[in-house]
Order: C-alpha cells, then structure tokens, then sequence
C-alpha cells in the first residue's frame, strides 16, 4: 500500500459546537468548530482500492451517528472506543480512474451531534496509484447541504437537458474547487454599508455549459445612494460586466427589485415574481450558457424571464454586493 495524506497537520472539530460533557472538553474548546462535516474531494489516476484512516481522534464520546463516507456510501462509524486513537476502515473501496470523489467526516446526530476533533486523514491506495487531492476541502454546516447530498459520479461535467436552451448542456462544475487550484470554493462577499465590493473570478463558463451554486444573504446594512443590491455578473476584468441585480429592503432580507447590468451600467428592469427568492435561506441559482448565444439565470428552479441575447465566447463569472453581506457556495 501506498500512503497519501488529505490532512495532514491539521486540527479539525466538527459538530455543533456542544461538548461541555465531553471527555475531552478542555481540549475541543482550543479549537473553534467548522461545522457538522469536512468534506475532501479526491481522484486516482487509475482504477485501484483504497483504504481509509484517520490518524488522531479526541472528543468522540457518544458516536452515535459519526461516519466516514465516500460520496454516500458509509464506509464506516466512529465510536467511543476509537477516542484517542486512530481509525481505520475495515474494508478496502474500489475506485475508478477518471471519476471525482468526495471523503466526508460527519458528526451528524440524531438528536445532538458528538463533537469531535480530528486530523491526519490518509487514503491508502492497495496497488500503490496515485491519489491526486482535488483542490481544498469543503466545511459543510447542514446536513441538509446539497453538496451533502451529492454523489458526484460525474467527475468535472454531466450533461444535464436545459428547456430554455432545448439541448444538452455540460454542467460545469469547476467552481466547486476554485478557479485556481488551491482557491476556496465557499466565501462571504461582506460589503460596507456606504459602497460595494466585487469577488475575484468564481469560474469560467463556455456555450453549451451551466454552472450551479447558492446564495444567502446575512446581513442587509442601510446603504446609501447605491442601495442595497447583489449582482451575479458575468464578463471580464475590465469592469464592463453584464448581469442581474437584486435590490433588497432597507434592513430586511427582502429583494423588492431587480434590474440588468449591461456593460457595467444599470439598465433594463427585471420582470421576475420576487416571492421565488427565500429569506433568511440559502437560494440556489443556475446559470445557464445556451449555444444560440442567451445567458439566462435559474433562482429556485425558477427561470427569469429577462436574460442576454448575442452572448459568445467563455466569459468570467463574478458576484457584488452593495452594503449587504452575501455567503456563495459553489
């Protein structure tokens, strides 16, 4: 066997956040919880199995719903008898080349999870192939997370049937991990509340591709004459971008608006029933690139009817918010 670390050095406590009857109390406290699951996306470069381990364990009390899953399948739990020590799955996984997997450490409950603190995660391929980590790992906060969910048994793109564009498109999921490798997924867009702030490049999209991800809004300060906006925008980096914009109530995480942007500039009003946005919810959004040249925009499952004609090339997608704060998970 061959041994690759996902983690290494690194001290990860997940749960939520309650362990003050923990054996481990005093040590779980020095380090802040990340959430309900880690979540580590992976590959091999040709067929093999893989062993999974888990060096170092503390806080494991109860573990009565702690697992470690590939994608969904549950490779194993962690219990109390593993406090302290490391894990090891009892059974070797057969995984294929060319596929994008995903390792998941959870404390999921029922009831109130186990907090627990742990690193040093090792995948141990049997035929010695490489195993190649693909980009950062991911912090899940719900179980309910899509990304949760997901199998991924389609590694970077899955064709998927768009009724708008009346084809096949790619989805395209490189955002998932960043444009550069290395680059965080998950990030809060925190705007202040007298002028805006744009992300760097989320990804790049091509003619015949959608790309998916979500939005929340967390806080809507007072603003100013700019407003109180989230802009999901498409283009280059010379600021003559195109898109849509969601105008929100003074205070309240309340969209009471929308407009286009073309070429950087606000212009035509967005006709879209405002009631398809959630409040105090995460949103899921679909971009989608037809080849005839639209650009159109999904929100929960809702097309909007307003959308760019005449669209080509691979264009850069960007988000900004002006004087809200806005979490985006790809």
């Amino acid at each position: 066997m061959i041994t690759h670390f996902l983690n290494k050095g690194t001290k990860y406590h997940v749960g939520n956040d309650n362990y003050s009857a923990s054996v481990d109390k005093e040590f779980i406290e020095a380090y802040p919880v990340i959430g309900q699951a880690w979540a580590q996306a992976f590959s091999v470069s040709q067929d093999d199995s893989v062993v999974i381990e888990i060096k170092q364990l503390w806080g494991v009390d109860h573990g009565t719903n702690n697992h470690v899953y590939i994608d969904t399948t549950d490779i194993g739990m962690i219990t109390g008898n593993d406090n302290r020590k490391s894990w090891i799955s009892e059974s070797s996984w057969d995984l294929k080349a060319g596929r994008q997997y995903i390792l998941k450490i959870a404390s999921l409950g029922p009831g109130d999870p186990d907090d627990f603190v742990f690193e040093g995660v090792v995948v141990r391929s049997v035929k010695g192939t490489k195993v190649v980590q693909e980009g950062p790992p991911k912090i899940l906060l719900l179980p309910e997370d899509d990304y949760w969910k997901s199998n991924h048994d389609k590694g970077n793109k899955s064709k998927k049937e768009s009724s708008i564009c009346g084809e096949n498109l790619i989805e395209n999921l490189s955002w998932n991990y960043g444009v550069k490798k290395g680059d965080a997924t998950s990030f809060l867009l925190a705007a202040p509340a007298d002028t805006g702030v744009l992300s760097k490049p989320i990804t790049e999209i091509n003619p015949g591709e959608f790309t998916a991800a979500r939005f929340r809004i967390t806080q809507v300060k007072p603003g100013n004459k700019f407003g109180r906006a989230f802009e999901f925008l498409y283009g280059s980096g010379n600021g003559k971008r195109n898109g849509w914009v969601f105008s929100f109530a003074k205070g309240k995480d309340e969209i009471v608006s929308g407009y286009l942007k073309i070429k950087g500039e606000y212009n035509e009003k967005l006709n879209f029933d405002t009631s398809i946005y959630k409040s105090n919810q995460w949103n899921k959004m679909q971009l989608h690139y037809c080849t005839n040249k639209q650009m159109r925009l999904e929100i929960n499952g809702k097309m909007l009817k307003t959308h760019f004609i005449d669209v080509s090339g691979p264009k850069q997608i960007f988000a900004r918010a002006y004087a809200v704060d806005v979490a985006i998970d790809g």
